[in-house]
């Protein structure tokens, strides 16, 4: 077992899982927010398959949160939860994160550092997803993250 600040784990691999079956090498962390408009950067969680497309809208951006459908219906102070330090991204059309992928990567795909192919530049953790009309996908960014719980995303290289 190895302890990693007050997170015991099993084992400590620096993978990601871009979907149900592919694992792949994180060689890189974002550093800090992404550049607006960027448009490869690919999320993947428990209930969604992994898609890309989605463009960096608006960094450093604070999210009033109801994680229940009660909630969005009633929306009081005792159920509502603010979130400060998001990254918004977004895309026109097609698949979308659901219920469930809160938690999942976000990411870019990304060279090794000796050109390998296959790997990811992670960039954030999908904290959640907006109703509206669009994919508008909310994350922490990983250096968020990091500063937050005083820890280090494992890379490869």
């Amino acid at each position: 077992m190895n302890f990693h600040g007050s997170l015991r784990t099993a084992r400590s691999e620096p993978y990601v899982w871009t979907s149900s079956k592919h694992l792949v090498p994180v060689y890189y962390t974002q550093a800090r927010s992404s550049v607006p408009g960027y448009a490869s950067v690919c999320a993947s969680g428990q209930s969604t398959t992994t898609f890309c497309g989605l463009a960096a809208s608006q960094p450093d951006t604070t999210v009033l949160y109801c994680d229940t459908t009660a909630c969005a219906r009633n929306p009081t102070v005792d159920n509502v939860h603010l979130m400060k330090g998001l990254t918004r991204v977004t895309k026109s059309s097609g698949l979308c994160t659901q219920p469930g992928d809160s938690g999942g990567a976000i990411y870019v795909p990304a060279l090794g550092p000796h050109g390998e192919h296959g790997g990811v530049r992670a960039v954030g953790i999908l904290s959640g997803v907006s109703t509206s009309d669009y994919c508008t996908v909310f994350y922490t960014p990983v250096y968020v993250a990091q500063k937050l719980f005083h820890a280090r995303i494992l890379t490869i290289g």
